[in-house]
């Protein structure tokens, strides 16, 4: 073998090599890897059960990232179901820092941070849709005025307008949730009630998460060609 054939082997050889190292060292992809959003939604939400875990007894039951489906087989994804004698609080939670510009009627709020700005839905709507869907699941088993709307906003945020009571910062959720003292059911009642949602929702895994998903990209593809003249 010539020495020009054997520099050539050996090039070839080095090449395979590293497309071998290349394709073995692969990143995952972004779509397996939870988004910066998410890692701060779950962030939020672990607080939100940590808080619950510490501070409230046997007779409130919680469920947890409960996915649901709506009437118009959509889906709707639901933070927090926090189940008790005193009524049923549907929990929303952002996890958001800076200045937090909106009122209860806007339909977008707006964070501020020194160098950035953001818009995103406003949460008192979003958690209507959700207390609709619960309502529409829990017909015949509790009347629609015992379900309760709580936004919970975990970060160093601050609301820029004064917020309606149930719009609360940090910990301040379980005190607005523990003003709520007259019973409307037994605890064989939300034992029942938490059984029933629980077995409503869809399974926790890969697969709901992206049904999910596309229906929110259905439910705005349709909401814009109604918009389009």
């Amino acid at each position: 073998m010539s020495f020009s054939a054997l520099i050539l082997g050996l090039i070839v050889i080095l090449f395979l090599f590293l497309l071998w190292k290349k394709n073995t060292h692969k990143k995952t992809p972004a779509h397996d890897a939870p988004s910066r959003a998410q890692e701060k939604g779950q962030k939020g939400e672990q607080l939100v059960i940590e808080q619950y875990q510490q501070h409230f007894g046997d007779e409130y039951l919680l469920l947890n990232n409960c996915t649901f489906i709506d009437q118009a087989n959509g889906s709707t994804q639901v933070d927090h179901i926090l189940i008790s004698p005193y009524g049923i609080f549907v929990i929303e939670t952002k996890h958001y820092a800076g200045l937090i510009f909106g009122s209860k009627d806007s339909k977008v709020w707006t964070q501020c941070l020194p160098n950035s700005k953001q818009t995103f839905q406003n949460p008192i709507f979003q958690n209507k849709k959700h207390i609709s869907v619960l309502g529409d699941l829990l017909k015949g088993h509790i009347a629609p005025y015992a379900l309760h709307s709580v936004i919970v906003f975990n970060g160093k945020s601050q609301f820029k307008y004064e917020m309606p009571a149930h719009v609360v910062s940090g910990g301040q959720w379980m005190h607005y949730v523990k003003t709520f003292r007259t019973q409307i059911m037994a605890l064989d009642e939300v034992a029942a009630i938490y059984a029933h949602l629980q077995k409503s929702a869809l399974p926790q895994n890969q697969a709901t998460d992206q049904l999910h998903i596309e229906n929110l990209k259905r439910k705005y593809a349709e909401q814009h060609q109604q918009k389009s003249p």
